[in-house]
């Protein structure tokens, strides 16, 4: 079998809400002041981990507007404030900050769905970083790393959740993949 990015992508969207539920679900059985407690991770909280990835996502959506091909599933993302840094806050409300994850999760599974075509994955984006240095980059790396950052992040969030005692499931992507 043959896989396309399209078909690759697809399954991470599905990954990526799955990994989410769990570990709001997990975080959700933590006090308010747990969640803000400095564990001495990268971001120091949960709630500033989960706010950091939730930015970072927002930042590449906001990005990969700027592909010639038009995504009109991301002007869903005009909702969300404008960021400028990867430390900056979203909401400490984690109720709230949840409601606007399932969201987000929404609009990454139907814009991967409904707009991006396999031809898309082939052409370049321009953007600028936070710091305002300009690249050009293939858009299905970019993609790769988009989703490799929440992984990444969500990987921390699960060793914070742990050392609460809090188990987030299984967290493996072969679980996605489907049985031929």
């Amino acid at each position: 079998m043959n896989i396309s990015f399209k078909h690759h992508f697809v399954l991470m969207t599905g990954y990526n809400a799955r990994m989410n539920k769990q570990i709001y679900a997990a975080s959700s059985n933590l006090t308010d002041a747990q969640r803000k407690q400095d564990v001495r991770a990268f971001f120091g909280t949960i709630i500033m981990t989960l706010n950091h990835v939730m930015v970072g996502d927002l930042l590449w959506l906001k990005r990969f507007e700027s592909h010639p091909s038009d995504f009109p599933k991301l002007k869903s993302t005009q909702a969300f404030p404008e960021f400028t840094g990867l430390d900056q806050v979203i909401t400490e409300n984690f109720d709230l900050l949840s409601e606007k994850r399932t969201t987000l999760d929404h609009i990454i599974i139907d814009w991967i769905n409904d707009d991006v075509n396999e031809q898309d994955f082939q052409h370049p984006i321009e953007y600028s970083d936070t710091k305002g240095i300009a690249y050009k980059r293939n858009f299905a790396e970019l993609l790769f790393h988009f989703f490799n950052h929440q992984t990444h992040h969500r990987g921390q969030l699960s060793t914070m959740l742990s050392q609460f005692g809090h188990d987030i499931g299984i967290t493996d992507f072969l679980i996605d993949i489907p049985t031929e």
